[in-house]
């Protein structure tokens, strides 16, 4: 992937949207991040937005992140943002999450994640490549 990631940060605790907004601005991954602290507003913005990752929370005020993946109707990849363990293991069940940010958020594993991102987004495009 030789384009930017454009980010879009779903979160209700300020304290952690503005943390990643400050990650995303400090990688040279990232073009531009955007944050909401609603799953609604976040499903109007990916519809009419450029986005091409979603870091998730997965408690919000209107819907749980599970109740977002469900109504996602594109293929973004998603980076979730919990301390919720249990949904780690039903998070198996959704191609579009690359990794899992666990709470409390360090810049490490950010990168970590970004780095997995990647890595499968370049396994995809291999493959894709293959089949033609």
């Amino acid at each position: 992937m030789n384009e930017k990631l454009k980010c879009l940060i779903i979160d209700d605790d300020p304290l952690i949207g503005d943390l990643l907004k400050h990650f995303c601005q400090k990688s040279d991954l990232v073009e531009y991040s955007i944050l909401t602290s609603n799953a609604t507003d976040a499903l109007t913005l990916m519809a009419s937005g450029d986005i091409n990752l979603v870091f998730l929370d997965f408690n919000l005020p209107d819907m749980t992140g599970q109740q977002f993946l469900e109504l996602k109707k594109n293929t973004i990849p998603v980076i979730m943002i919990t301390s919720n363990a249990e949904f780690a293991i039903k998070s198996y069940d959704y191609d579009d999450i690359v990794d899992f940010l666990p709470k409390p958020l360090s810049y490490d594993r950010f990168l970590k994640a970004m780095t997995r991102l990647l890595t499968s987004e370049n396994q995809t495009v291999n493959e894709n490549t293959k089949l033609k």
